[in-house]
């Protein structure tokens, strides 16, 4: 499927790990299709689908239209929403930024302390 609809010569070697149709029933006439999940074999083909989504906004299949979405963790989506970033500058600290207030700590006991402070909750 993403095949025809990106085109063949988008992806000519298609390769997948498997894909999965969600545990829900068949759709009726003029009902959304279920969701379904796929592995792909290489990183870069994903990167190619997830782009190409982008860019075309709305995809349509057999009538019906259809969103592609990156999966992420519901904590990584929830810490997202949130606002919060995370990451390791030299010398190792860690900088947390949240809106646009970075925050760095030099050890994981401050930055616990930090997190269950009502500073950011």
């Amino acid at each position: 499927m993403l095949a025809v609809l990106m085109g063949w010569e988008m992806i000519p070697r298609y390769e997948l790990e498997w894909t999965h149709r969600s545990l829900r029933p068949k759709p009726k006439l003029k009902e959304p299709p279920r969701a379904a999940l796929i592995c792909f074999h290489r990183y870069h083909t994903k990167e190619k689908v997830l782009n190409w989504a982008k860019q075309k906004q709305e995809v349509q299949w057999a009538g019906a239209g259809i969103h592609i979405y990156q999966d992420l963790t519901v904590e990584l989506a929830r810490r997202r929403a949130a606002g919060v970033r995370s990451g390791v500058v030299y010398p190792a600290k860690l900088r947390v930024t949240y809106y646009s207030s970075d925050f760095y700590f030099e050890t994981v006991e401050a930055a616990e302390a930090w997190g269950r402070s009502e500073e950011w909750n």
